[in-house]
Order: C-alpha cells, then sequence, then structure tokens
C-alpha cells in the first residue's frame, strides 16, 4: 500500500487486525521495512494487532529527494490518518 505524505507517498505494507490496536512501524532513517520490520511486524499481527510498516519518504520504494536532517520524521502524521 501507499500513503501521501509531504508531496510525495510512502511504501508501506499494512497486516489488517484479528483483534487488537494498530502498531506503527518503521526500520528507522537508515533500514527500509523489509530487513527492519518484517519480523517484528509478522509477530504483532499473530498476536492480534493491525500492523502498519512503512518506509520513510526517499528510502526504497518511498518517493521523494533525500531528507538533510531528521525531518522524515513527518512521515509519521501521515501515516497514523
Amino acid at each position: 500500500m501507499r500513503f501521501a505524505s509531504g508531496g510525495t507517498e510512502c511504501a508501506a505494507w499494512f497486516y489488517p487486525r484479528t483483534k487488537g490496536g494498530c502498531v506503527i512501524m518503521t526500520g528507522g532513517f537508515a533500514v527500509t521495512k523489509e530487513p527492519g520490520t518484517d519480523l517484528f511486524a509478522r509477530r504483532f499481527h499473530q498476536a492480534g494487532f493491525a500492523v502498519l510498516a512503512f518506509d520513510y519518504r526517499h528510502l526504497d520504494e518511498s518517493g521523494g529527494q533525500p531528507a538533510r536532517s531528521r525531518g522524515s520524521a513527518s512521515s509519521w502524521p501521515a501515516g497514523t490518518a
């Protein structure tokens, strides 16, 4: 799935919930969602939670240009909308 953030799109995986709330995860500023969150996301999902795991803007499948600062954290509000 993809969601709009800062004039571009962030790539994400969404695991629908079976009973609990939603856990939002990212691999960090230098790691993509695949090695950084996949194992954890699956465990949360197995426990019944919905999980949204995404790449910050400019990383891997997400759009945008590399950020000069930690401004990519502004992707979080878009992922929770």
